[in-house]
């Protein structure tokens, strides 16, 4: 990207923040005190694939290129979607996947997902509780995940998935760059 093109991304986010101020009430903060806080009935934090995915939390995979990030990101989607085990991994009930591809060709993420039904020991989950999004699909092409477009076209599937599956952030959010914290800023609000 140009300078350039930063900037205009940089206005259309000033001019919608400006639009949503002038069109949605402002919000105020609930406020409890310790008591308040610590009497409340709050339920414990559920595992989405246990011990390794809470709800509400955020996992990444690290490691070397070429030595099986996808196949296991995959692998977990698969499970979760399941309800099933992977590795020493347990979900404890079926849930919603949402997977998105960035970098991997279509016809490769077809024979590995083909591969991992034909060796699970369970039923394959139900069609709707898994859902992928490869580039491959996408006639326009991948929309830039760190752009509100992008966001908008992603969220009009999030409705009812309970885990987001991105392979690769790097490859779906082309903003700035990829080691420096400020490029990151766009994706994490």
């Amino acid at each position: 990207m140009t300078g350039r093109e930063f900037i205009l991304v940089d206005e259309y986010e000033r001019r919608k923040a400006a639009l949503a101020e002038i069109e949605a009430p402002k919000r105020s903060l609930v406020a409890v005190d310790i008591g308040e806080f610590l009497g409340m009935e709050i339920p414990p934090r559920e595992m989405v694939m246990g011990p390794i995915i809470p709800s509400q939390g955020l996992a990444m995979i690290y490691s070397k290129r070429g030595v099986g990030k996808t196949y296991v990101a995959l692998s977990i989607a698969y499970a979760v979607a399941s309800g099933a085990p992977f590795l020493r991994w347990e979900a404890p009930k079926p849930r919603r996947v949402l997977f998105l591809d960035g970098e991997m060709p279509g016809a490769v993420m077809q024979e590995r997902l083909a591969q991992i039904v034909k060796s699970a020991n369970t039923e394959p989950p139900s069609p709707e509780f898994l859902r992928i999004i490869t580039p491959d699909l996408q006639p326009e092409g991948f929309p830039d995940l760190a752009g509100l477009e992008g966001q908008e076209a992603v969220e009009s599937h999030l409705k009812g998935v309970e885990l987001v599956v991105i392979d690769n952030l790097s490859t779906l959010c082309r903003l700035g760059r990829e080691n420096e914290s400020e490029s990151w800023g766009p994706v994490q609000e």
